[in-house]
């Protein structure tokens, strides 16, 4: 996977950098509207998929959908770290 190694944790662990996954949906979201299509979806690599569910801790307990820029998150293998697909 493609991790960002730029400055982080102590232990030299790899960083995800959330913010470029959540501006490169903003950019496609706002393409897919512009050309008149609907976005229903976001589909993320594992490893994004995961961070998010970290962060939200209640809604996986709750076994709520993990939902990101108001979509639901799909985590799906093929997707780039940083590349999020919309559907």
């Amino acid at each position: 996977m493609r991790l960002d190694k730029r400055a982080g944790p102590a232990d030299g662990e790899s960083v995800l950098w959330l913010s470029i996954v959540i501006d490169n949906a903003c950019t496609g979201i706002w393409d897919a509207w512009r050309s008149g299509a609907q976005v229903t979806s976001l589909r993320v690599s594992p490893v994004v998929y995961d961070a998010v569910a970290d962060a939200r801790p209640r809604e996986v307990a709750g076994e709520c959908p993990l939902m990101l820029l108001g979509l639901p998150l799909i985590a799906y293998p093929a997707v780039a770290t940083y590349e999020p697909v919309l559907g």
